[in-house]
């Protein structure tokens, strides 16, 4: 009987630490998994309000401002990034048939 103790108390002492080492992987898991939820919620927070204020700036765009990015030939490289922007914050970049123009090669573009 003090044999089978014995043998179950080494089992128990092995198991014990095979535990604790889960348990300290298992931590450190945990540590790095807080540290990238608090620096995903710092970003979210420094980029909410930014999306906000770029929502409502889309909100006031108005029908002449169209027409006038239209009528441009040639628009500036600026105007291009804002109007790629506006077309994947309205959610339609599948929809919209855009064709970049390469600044450097006048022939493309003029279909």
């Amino acid at each position: 009987m003090l044999v089978n103790l014995q043998a179950n108390q080494k089992d128990a002492s092995e198991q014990k630490a095979i535990c604790e080492e889960e348990e300290r992987l298992t931590n450190i898991q945990k540590q790095e998994a807080n540290a990238l939820r608090d620096s995903c919620e710092s970003d979210l927070a420094r980029v909410l309000p930014l999306l906000d204020e770029a929502s409502k700036a889309l909100e006031k765009i108005k029908q002449d401002d169209i027409t006038l990015i239209k009528s441009f030939t040639s628009p500036p490289p600026v105007l291009d990034i804002v109007m790629q922007a506006v077309v994947v914050a309205l959610g339609e970049e599948g929809q919209v048939k855009w064709k970049p123009k390469d600044p450097a090669d006048p022939s493309k573009g003029k279909e």
